[in-house]
């Protein structure tokens, strides 16, 4: 196990990232979705905006990157 993985903290993540997850719902009603195929989430944390956006965007690949 790696240094980096032994800091995570999940939960604290998730608890410090509702500004980021606002920012993602505020971005996602300006921008046309339909024009996209692919979607990289990097530095994805837990997964959440990664996961609203494959649900935002289902025909699209959406990828995410720790």
């Amino acid at each position: 196990m790696s240094h980096v993985e032994d800091l995570w903290d999940g939960s604290e993540y998730a608890q410090n990232s509702s500004m980021q997850y606002r920012q993602t719902l505020e971005a996602r009603e300006r921008i046309d979705v339909s024009l996209y195929k692919r979607v990289l989430d990097i530095g994805c944390g837990n997964g959440a905006i990664t996961k609203y956006l494959s649900q935002q965007i289902p025909s699209s690949q959406v990828v995410e990157q720790q």
